[in-house]
């Protein structure tokens, strides 16, 4: 609760003396590692992270059990013509996230598999560093070594913004990229791609979802058109929609063969990105498309309590609630810099 306050010298405090007397009590660090890199202290909290390992629902995949007794876990040293195979964990978002680390891993010589979702893996085999990808409901390939993607960081040693940055690192299909902007050229101005809500079974969906009609003053800036990307729950809100210019829904004549394949080829098409903290922000940053992201007066920690600019997307520019559930000021500043962004002042 400290945490969720932005109180978060409060709640490391808290948590280490939970720690000092209970040294394996690993919800204690779980919450510690969730406090440490929202604070920016990346070292100690990839270090709590491994706490997941043992909590229910956050490290353990298909097939995990199998890796764990029959082949060894890599621990991040050089590992020339090996095979690593990365397991999937948690979500799309944090797939795309964590999977830049490939490209270090093959660096150290290794031949890397992705094992994860299989709506997932054609998104998967364009990001660099992986050499295949593979489905979590099958049985793992031959492998040398193996680790939890979310162990990477800490095993690369990643805890710096400078080695935490990078984007462009997923690279959409030429093919699909060339249809997209053949699509989308007769549609001039500035074309910016919208999302609005993510998935409402994950806990903290309310606080990160936004109603769509708060996008309505950005349809009014001139030359602007809201290109709708948005897929699953959130699209009955479109019926409402009341902006000065009609949305271009996009969704249903995307990603039919994968997750984000073809949203993916959209984006080099697009001036900018406008979301909610979900995968699709993950998924400009790691393109490396220009994108607003819209976060809760404390977000998720990897997002940080402060700045404009965050850790993991250069591209990628955040905009703060005020104040708890304000998300009229967060749109008013949106409004702004996208007018900024296009000449339109005053």
């Amino acid at each position: 609760m400290l945490r969720q306050m932005g109180r978060l010298k409060d709640a490391r405090t808290a948590l280490n003396d939970v720690l000092a007397h209970h040294p394996g009590h690993d919800e204690a660090r779980w919450n510690l590692a969730l406090a440490a890199c929202m604070a920016g202290d990346w070292k100690e909290g990839f270090d709590a992270f491994e706490a997941r390992r043992t909590l229910p629902g956050l490290c353990v995949s298909p097939g995990r059990a199998g890796l764990e007794k029959e082949g060894a876990e890599w621990d991040g040293r050089p590992i020339p013509g090996r095979r690593l195979l990365i397991q999937h964990e948690q979500g799309i978002g944090d797939a795309i996230q964590y999977l830049r680390f490939a490209a270090e891993a093959a660096k150290l010589g290794a031949r890397v598999t992705y094992r994860g979702p299989a709506h997932l893996l054609p998104l998967a085999q364009r990001i660099d560093g992986i050499t295949t990808a593979v489905p979590l409901d099958q049985p793992a390939p031959r492998y040398d070594v193996w680790v939890p993607m979310m162990s990477l960081p800490r095993l690369l040693r990643a805890v710096t913004p400078q080695k935490l940055s990078r984007s462009g690192y997923l690279i959409p299909e030429a093919a699909r990229m060339a249809r997209w902007r053949a699509r989308l050229a007769g549609i001039g101005g500035c074309r910016v791609g919208i999302n609005w809500q993510g998935n409402p079974a994950y806990g903290a969906d309310s606080e990160r979802s936004i109603p769509l009609a708060l996008f309505e003053p950005l349809a009014a800036l001139p030359g602007v058109t809201l290109i709708a990307l948005q897929q699953g729950a959130g699209r009955e809100q479109m019926a409402d929609w009341a902006g000065e210019r009609p949305l271009l829904d996009l969704a249903p004549e995307l990603d039919g063969d994968g997750a984000f394949i073809d949203t993916a080829a959209v984006l080099p098409a697009l001036d900018l990105v406008i979301s909610s903290d979900t995968a699709l922000a993950h998924l400009a940053g790691a393109v490396g498309i220009p994108a607003f992201l819209a976060l809760a007066h404390v977000p998720d920690w990897r997002w940080g309590l402060e700045g404009t600019r965050p850790v993991w997307y250069p591209t990628v520019h955040v905009f703060r609630q005020r104040h708890p559930g304000d998300w009229t000021g967060v749109f008013e500043d949106m409004t702004e810099a996208l007018g900024a962004r296009i000449g339109v002042h005053g």
